[in-house]
């Protein structure tokens, strides 16, 4: 039924969030210590945790999908296939410009995820340049061509 001959696929490029998302949650552990001595050992546990969530968190590019993978106790891979690629949108927030990251949003025609965001990268624009190719040539070698279906009554 399945070939277990074969290797396990490698990723040709691997990114992952920054941890300048955490920042909030870092300046909260002394902000809570003048509250009261629990509440910066709670802030701490969330602050540790929130660590490891972005430390493990990454977006995985393979020949013919990318793979966001995220999860520290209990570990979500969504794939969407290159070909499914419908739009990219770059968005830039102002605390993100301001350490040169931004948020790739790409919708997809995927039923379990319409949407998959790059969040806090670097070089947006290289992810966006090679996703617009990698969808291109995918969509070139299968000879799918995408058609919007939709409802105007206008």
């Amino acid at each position: 039924m399945f070939n277990q001959q074969s290797q396990p696929q490698t990723p040709t490029h691997v990114i992952t969030p920054s941890q300048w998302v955490n920042f909030g949650w870092l300046t909260m552990v002394p902000a809570t210590y003048f509250v009261h001595p629990y509440a910066c050992a709670l802030a701490v546990v969330i602050f540790i945790y929130k660590y490891f969530d972005v430390d493990y968190w990454r977006y995985e590019f393979y020949d013919d999908c990318v793979v966001e993978r995220r999860g520290v106790f209990n570990v979500t891979r969504e794939s969407v296939n290159y070909f499914r690629i419908k739009s990219i949108m770059i968005d830039e927030p102002f605390w993100m410009r301001l350490l040169g990251l931004s948020v790739v949003r790409v919708m997809t025609s995927e039923q379990y995820k319409p949407v998959i965001e790059f969040y806090a990268i670097g070089n947006s624009q290289g992810v966006k340049q090679y996703l617009d190719y990698v969808t291109r040539q995918s969509r070139k070698e299968m000879r799918i061509r995408d058609f919007d279906v939709f409802n105007s009554n206008y």
